[in-house]
């Protein structure tokens, strides 16, 4: 077995080598038995296998491995610095489910990032089991632990890019003022135009929570 340090470096190296192999995006879970994912052109899963641990070490036989190693290295030292600013702004993103795992954890794609996502449902199982493969969901995230982003579905604030896709454009003035609440999300909306409820009872679906609007000196027509 590997040094852990280095784990993230045999699944790195080894995605590269069977993407050119393939010549396909490839997948492989880091959680055993490391399913295998290879997706054609239009992103759906065409090849489903289980490679040993074993075997992505010997694939490793065959390259240079000190300069893979320095391009995982250069990999890596971005996508943290990537991260650590989405952390601060608390950036919500768009994420692809690559797999729902049977304890209802989701490995997600990372658009712009490069590197998997894993986001745990352990207060929020009915919204997992609803989701599937390709899924689309937004989470923003939380914490790097060994090369491993993860997110969560709690949002902060109610992600205002989602709501304002569904919006008209009559409503492409609404202010949002959006603080955190629990058990669900307080928005503030400004608007001279009737209330859009079906724009916010959709985005209350997707993000899975609750939306409270206050209503005060608003004009509902």
């Amino acid at each position: 077995m590997y040094e852990k340090e280095n784990f993230w470096e045999v699944l790195y190296i080894s995605e590269r080598i069977l993407s050119a192999h393939f010549k396909r995006s490839v997948f492989i879970n880091p959680a055993p038995p490391h399913d295998v994912f290879i997706y054609s052109k239009d992103r759906t899963v065409s090849v489903r296998d289980q490679i040993p641990y074993s075997v992505l070490k010997t694939i490793l036989a065959s390259i240079s491995h000190l300069n893979e190693s320095r391009i995982f290295t250069r990999r890596m030292t971005h996508s943290y610095r990537r991260i650590r600013i989405l952390q601060r702004s608390r950036q919500i993103l768009q994420a692809r489910v690559l797999r729902v795992t049977l304890s209802r954890d989701l490995i997600l794609e990372l658009p712009g990032i490069h590197i998997k996502g894993l986001c745990s449902f352990k207060h929020q199982t009915r919204l997992a089991k609803s989701l599937d493969i390709n899924s689309s969901v937004h989470v923003y995230p939380v914490a790097v632990r060994d090369g491993v982003v993860m997110c969560s579905m709690q949002h902060p604030v109610i992600p205002e890019a989602l709501l304002r896709q569904k919006l008209n454009q009559d409503h492409s003035h609404i202010q949002f003022e959006c603080t955190y609440r629990l058990p669900g999300i307080k928005a503030v909306i400004t608007t001279n135009h009737k209330i859009p409820w079906q724009a916010i009872k959709a985005t209350a679906k997707e993000i899975g929570e609750q939306i409270l609007i206050k209503l005060d000196g608003q004009h509902v027509q």
